[in-house]
């Protein structure tokens, strides 16, 4: 795996920073009910209004020294197939792992590639500890974070009230 703070690679996977133009992509993974499903708890998709709100919260969140949210695309296409990131925890103080990925993808091995592409960039950017927040039904995103070495630490209540997993781990010691 090659990586700056712009770009990841993997085998299958380029992960650029996020822009603006990526709207329209974002918002047909959100409009997923299933994608929102793993998300959210409940089965609404998004409209490209709360997408552009979500977008310009992620484009405000810092970038560099191992954070940041990134589109995600086939290397050899350049076909959007979700996104993901590290980004500062609202809060806590800690470093957040978070991604998704089209439904049309599960069952692939994308997340975990995508997961481990973000774990080892974490790992050389440095950053000693991440935290990840799973629903309890999304078994897949769990099995990822398992799969990354992280450990589930507690069952916690998210900003909107929604039970989430947490999971944490050191990717600098893996």
């Amino acid at each position: 795996m090659t990586s700056d703070v712009d770009e990841l690679v993997t085998a299958r996977l380029r992960l650029r920073a996020l822009i603006p133009s990526d709207i329209d992509d974002l918002a047909a993974l959100h409009s997923d009910p299933k994608v929102m499903l793993g998300r959210t708890g409940v089965a609404i998709p998004e409209g490209h209004s709360e997408t552009e709100a979500w977008l310009g919260r992620a484009l405000a969140l810092p970038h560099g020294e191992g954070l940041g949210m990134f589109r995600v695309e086939y290397k050899t296409t350049g076909d959007f197939i979700g996104r993901g990131g590290i980004r500062p925890e609202a809060g806590t103080g800690q470093n957040e792992i978070v991604f998704a990925l089209r439904s049309d993808h599960w069952g692939s091995g994308l997340g975990t590639e995508l997961g481990q592409a973000l774990w080892e960039h974490a790992a050389r950017s440095g950053l000693t500890a991440l935290v990840g927040d799973v629903l309890r039904g999304n078994v897949a995103s769990q099995r990822i974070l398992k799969g990354l070495g992280m450990a589930f630490i507690r069952e916690q209540p998210y900003v909107d009230g929604t039970i989430v997993l947490r999971f944490e781990g050191r990717p600098a010691a893996a």
